[in-house]
């Protein structure tokens, strides 16, 4: 009788679970294919993390990675009836953030001494960045809109916090660099690939943008960061740091891996056009040899060095010289006339309201309905400076917090390499991370993110402070 119970029972699930399967895959065919993607993965990770010991581990990899992928999110609220992303969401960035978060948390709650590390100037500088963008709402035109903004800066601060006590020892240093370096090869292989399919791949669902972008008669790439100008930025951070491990790791097999992603990436950056993006890789690059020197205090080696990478720029200009004459020497004037009068409509936002700006994220409602006369830009085009656009939004409070932050980061690791660190995986996260932070700080007055839009700026800003602290366990 049990036996036959025990059947009937086990024919009863399997045919409800058959029915729910059946159900199931209908209904994911029916989705699209991000939401497929994005089942697919959360299926995967539970089976991948019950197979691997080291859940730090691959919770760090699939943080540093999911980065560049922008387009891998849910949207929980969406208006596209409004000029600007108005929604709300969650990122695969986000989830491996929550899940470092909660461990956090337990730890915290089972471990009573367990601290949390932020430095008190990021401690300020975050508090009053969050403080006056959140007041700056209060002269949004669409106040839930910014709202949302402020929501996405909440949660680069979370991301801020993770990257600042998960990361705590060498061997996890380590690994971040060699994620950094992987996730450099993916984009700048994409890139290239990009660039000689004639810019778009079909690869939307990752972030590659459909609208090919051009200069003259040449392709402009994104990557799956969308626009050529983001994917340089991106580049140009992560380049200084494959530089540094062409220069500075002892092993060969990670120099090789560094050598093959400052070549790929250095390609990659070649096909963006973006003039800023070149500038910001010859002055990281300086800065990189500048170390390099001071490190070895050879002449010789560093004659050497400098020949094979001149060498090898040389080499790519020649092979892409097409592009890189036409950008550097084809009359741009439009551009140029457009971006003065963008300057021109944002100083007229911060004069209207200079302390906490006209609220964040809500820059594209205070343009004219006709920007100019002639169609370079969107309607929701932006100011191409990072710091007109952040003090036009939050005012100059805001900036300045901001500039706090940064720089007070920048200055403790020029300090920091002033004296002498035994490990030479910090050395290369404090030179490489300074050299990069720095270039793209310099980008910035030509060029614009959105600071609550671009994690891998804090990340980098993290990993430096993390570099610092370790640093003086490595003095000699």
């Amino acid at each position: 009788m049990q036996s036959a119970l025990q059947k009937t029972s086990f024919l009863l699930i399997l045919l409800i679970g058959s029915f729910l399967y059946v159900n199931f895959i209908l209904k994911i065919g029916d989705l699209s294919s991000k939401w497929q993607l994005v089942i697919f993965c959360l299926i995967c990770v539970p089976v991948i993390l019950l197979r691997l010991s080291n859940l730090k581990k691959i919770l760090l990899i699939g943080l540093i990675l999911s980065i560049p992928f922008t387009y891998l999110d849910i949207s929980f609220f969406h208006n596209p009836k409004i000029p600007a992303d108005f929604r709300i969401n969650i990122s695969i960035t986000d989830l491996f953030v929550g899940c470092f978060l909660i461990l956090g948390l337990y730890k915290i709650f089972v471990y009573k001494n367990y601290s949390v590390y932020f430095p008190k100037f990021l401690a300020i500088g975050v508090a009053g960045l969050l403080t006056v963008s959140a007041l700056s709402i209060m002269n949004a035109p669409i106040k839930l809109l910014g709202f949302f903004e402020w929501l996405r800066l909440l949660k680069m601060v979370f991301l801020l916090v993770v990257i600042l006590n998960v990361i705590n020892t060498i061997d996890d240093l380590s690994l971040i660099l060699k994620i950094l370096l992987l996730a450099l090869i993916i984009q700048s292989f994409l890139g290239i690939a990009q660039h000689f399919a004639g810019g778009y791949l079909g690869l939307g669902i990752l972030g590659e943008n459909m609208d090919i972008r051009s200069f003259a008669t040449h392709t402009r790439i994104g990557g799956t960061l969308g626009h050529p100008n983001r994917l340089a930025m991106f580049l140009e951070m992560h380049l200084p740091v494959a530089l540094a491990v062409l220069l500075f790791y002892r092993d060969y097999k990670m120099k090789l891996l560094g050598a093959l992603a400052f070549l790929s990436g250095t390609t990659t950056l070649i096909f963006t056009l973006s003039r800023g993006g070149w500038g910001g890789l010859i002055f990281s690059t300086c800065v990189v040899l500048y170390y390099f020197y001071r490190k070895t205090q050879n002449k010789k080696l560093l004659l050497r060095v400098l020949f094979l990478i001149v060498a090898g720029l040389s080499i790519l200009a020649a092979l892409f010289s097409g592009p890189l004459m036409d950008r550097l020497f084809t009359s741009d004037g439009g551009s140029a006339l457009s971006r003065i009068e963008l300057a021109k409509l944002a100083m007229n936002v911060i004069k209207k309201y200079p302390l906490i700006g006209g609220g964040i994220g809500n820059y594209v409602f205070y343009l004219p309905v006709t920007v100019f006369p002639f169609k370079l830009f969107e309607e929701t085009a932006k100011v191409h400076n990072l710091y007109l656009l952040l003090t036009a939004e939050m005012g100059l409070l805001a900036t300045l917090f901001y500039l706090y932050l940064l720089f007070t980061t920048l200055a403790k690791t020029y300090k920091r390499l002033k004296s002498c660190c035994a490990n030479f995986i910090v050395n290369i996260f404090l030179i490489g991370g300074l050299a990069g932070l720095s270039s793209f700080a310099i980008h910035c007055l030509v060029d614009y993110v959105d600071i609550n839009r671009w994690p891998i700026l804090w990340v980098y800003i993290g990993l430096l402070l993390v570099a610092n602290k370790l640093s003086f366990k490595w003095v000699r």
